[in-house]
């Protein structure tokens, strides 16, 4: 059996790179989930993977995770969120939605940085219509 030897430099200058910068950033959906909440598994959220393409130095960064409750009385932000990547209205009843069509939408977002249990993470504050 031959050896060799392994980098496991896990810093933040890995591949990967840090945590996007707090600011305006242009995000591009890149997986689109449904998923139970931790708290009780019978309720879902739809739960976004996004990437920093824009400023540019940005897009070599962690990945962003955003979501929203499917919840009947949490669907005004899902619709908040639905209206910003899509650059569309969506009525309140009547539509469907196959959020594989959401990969690869760009859209407008705020980010802040918040610590949660020690650890600093990158988190959406808010989104908007990317007109670009």
């Amino acid at each position: 059996m031959s050896t060799f030897d392994l980098n496991l430099d896990f810093g933040e200058d890995t591949v990967g790179g840090g945590l996007v910068d707090e600011g305006m950033v242009v995000l591009r959906i890149d997986d689109v989930t449904v998923k139970p909440t931790k708290s009780d598994q019978t309720r879902n959220n739809i739960v976004f993977k996004a990437t920093a393409v824009w400023p540019e130095d940005q897009n070599n960064r962690r990945p962003i995770f955003f979501q929203n409750s499917l919840e009947k009385e949490s669907r005004w932000a899902l619709k908040d969120t639905l209206e910003a990547i899509t650059g569309q209205d969506w009525a309140e009843d009547g539509m469907s939605l196959n959020p594989r069509e959401l990969v690869g939408l760009l859209v407008q977002a705020t980010i802040v940085h918040e610590v949660y249990q020690g650890k600093t993470n990158a988190k959406v504050q808010s989104l908007f219509r990317h007109d670009g």
